[in-house]
């Protein structure tokens, strides 16, 4: 039989380990999270997109959340050896999860490194298909992969513009060589047509050789892998010369945006692109997010600042499920992972080569008017799609626009009749003054 004061002991014992759990998962200090974003050079722009979703992610835990969550940003756009040192660093440390990353090639290195230190790591924005097809247990991907980003466009294609037409893709091929093969490989299984490819030189600003020979080729698409402002001087010159095929498609989800429907003054009318998220999408809470975005930005929000939002609250989803903050706990909680968010459901699963991989539905999106609207599939869609889509003279929303050195003519042509009249309208004065005065 024990004796009392051991039974005080195990009592004592019990108790303290009681308090320990209970501590730790009640009180314990904020989960540091460390979020790779490109601070630098190309991809700037996308950091900065993806740092917002995660403030704003943030304020929301904190609003209305019992997980304590501190996101600490570091730099991923620095040479590869430095990255891999610094995730490797990491091992040592309070660290319990990290996330973004970006571009792939930067994922990719950050994966490598998170797998070695045993730290679990939630790619939210990139894509390359190769991040999640390695089995790395303490890797989880939320963004489809590449290959997946064309399935709502090129099965909008295929269905709308029949069979054996040509498609022509204009493409910066020194940037967008993954994304053109990638699609490449997609149509080869739904497209039985021709396809043409017209690559052009990065930062170019005078397409009237590739619309020659567009016009030649006559393709019923238009694929264009460009960036926004390429892509708008494209859609720009084909209406200043009243060309277009049935349908112009933005390549890539990146490229569907706002600032591409400002940037061309209406010549973007009916461009459709591939989607994997909308701010006009249709339930899931986007609203809702799209106006405290809008609140904290002053910008709509894209496909980078939705993922990055989602992704920073599944890892505290999945925190406050493991109980124990630890390492192993959270990456267990992760593969657990099902709830519903504004780009959808997520789960983390296994299929097609891929592991712990979201399967998101991607979509086609149409300019209707002044946004981009959901046109596929239909049981998504917030709009009808427009195809073949009008000439640019047949257009309420655009007309054909002058050429630069028309436009110049046009505005030495105004200013001379306003000259004119004025001059004319002095010389009535006058005459009229004079009248007067001679009556006088």
């Amino acid at each position: 039989m024990m004796k009392s004061g051991g039974r005080r002991t195990a009592r004592v014992v019990a108790l303290s380990l009681f308090c320990a759990i209970f501590v730790q998962s009640a009180f314990a200090l904020p989960a540091r999270v460390v979020a790779f974003v490109p601070e630098q050079g190309d991809w700037q722009a996308a950091g900065s997109e993806m740092r917002s979703g995660y403030m704003l992610a943030q304020q929301r835990l904190e609003e209305t959340s019992r997980s304590k969550v501190i996101i600490e940003t570091q730099d991923c756009s620095l040479d590869s050896t430095i990255l891999r040192e610094m995730v490797l660093d990491l091992a040592d440390s309070d660290c319990i999860g990290i996330i973004g990353g970006f571009p792939s090639s930067s994922a990719a290195i950050i994966a490598e490194a998170a797998t070695l230190a045993g730290i679990p790591y939630l790619i939210d924005c990139a894509a390359a298909d190769t991040l999640t097809r390695l089995s790395r247990e303490y890797v989880f991907r939320l963004c489809p992969p590449l290959s997946s980003n064309n399935d709502g466009i090129v099965a909008w294609a295929s269905e709308v513009a029949g069979r054996g037409r040509t498609a022509a893709i204009v493409c910066d091929t020194s940037t967008f060589q993954h994304s053109l093969e990638d699609l490449r490989s997609d149509l080869s299984e739904r497209w039985d047509g021709k396809i043409e490819v017209l690559p052009f030189r990065k930062m170019n600003r005078e397409f009237g050789d590739c619309l020659d020979r567009l016009e030649q080729l006559n393709p019923a698409i238009v694929w264009l892998f460009g960036s926004t402002a390429e892509n708008g001087m494209i859609l720009r010159q084909a209406r200043e010369r009243d060309w277009n095929p049935y349908a112009f498609i933005v390549g890539a989800p990146e490229m569907v945006n706002r600032r591409l429907i400002s940037y061309t003054e209406g010549a973007a009318d009916y461009t459709v692109g591939p989607v994997v998220w909308s701010p006009d999408l249709p339930g899931f809470g986007v609203a809702d997010f799209v106006n405290h975005y809008r609140t904290r930005t002053g910008e709509y929000p894209g496909v980078r600042a939705a993922y990055s939002y989602v992704g920073l609250l599944v890892l505290a989803d999945a925190l406050q499920r493991a109980g124990i903050e630890n390492r192993d706990s959270l990456r267990e909680s992760l593969g657990r992972t099902a709830v519903s968010s504004i780009i959808g459901d997520v789960r983390f699963e296994t299929f097609g080569g891929y592991s712990q991989q979201n399967r998101p539905v991607t979509y086609a999106a149409q300019v209707v008017g002044d946004s981009w609207k959901i046109v596929y599939p239909l049981e998504y869609a917030t709009a009808d799609d427009v195809y073949p889509v009008p000439r640019w003279r047949e257009r309420a929303a655009t007309s054909v626009v002058p050429s630069s050195r028309q436009r110049k003519l046009l505005a030495l042509g105004i200013a001379s009749l306003l000259t004119a009249a004025l001059l004319a309208s002095k010389g009535f004065s006058r005459r009229k003054r004079v009248e007067e005065r001679e009556e006088e």
